[in-house]
Order: C-alpha cells, then structure tokens, then sequence
C-alpha cells in the first residue's frame, strides 16, 4: 500500500520529502512507476537536495519559485 502526502482532485499525488541521501529518491522512484498509471505524481524537494533526487528529475519541484507555475495547473486538472 502507498499513502501519498497529498492527492489533489483525485488526479495528481504530491510527495515531499527533506531526506538526505540517495535511498529515499529509489524508493519513491518504485512508488510513482505504480502511481503514474492512474495519477500525475510530483516530488517537491529543497533546492539544495537535488544531487540527491536527480533520478527522479522529471518529477521534481524545486523550491517554491518551481511550484507556483505547476500549482496553477492543479485547477486545470479539476475539469
């Protein structure tokens, strides 16, 4: 079972994490291969942990200035 941080309109799943270290980018990475059948999944991470999330690079938001732009398509997804 997967518990997503957030689901938004039941179309996208938000994961955030802070963890240091490259184990916690494999382990979403086996989770959203599930999730994206169904969801839009996005990672938001600190800007400063990229180099450890970079295999996760199509799914990452990094930092606010890159959410702001990728929330306001969440109302998009609501129709």
């Amino acid at each position: 079972y997967f518990f997503p941080d957030f689901v938004i309109n039941k179309k996208i799943i938000l994961e955030c994490t802070a963890w240091r270290g490259e184990t916690k980018a494999y382990k979403l990475k086996e989770k959203i291969e599930f999730l994206k059948e169904n969801y839009k999944v996005y990672v938001v991470i600190q800007k400063n942990l990229y180099t450890y999330y970079k295999i996760l690079d199509s799914y990452l938001i990094k930092g606010i200035e890159d959410f702001v732009p990728i929330a306001q398509t969440f109302l998009i997804c609501k129709k």
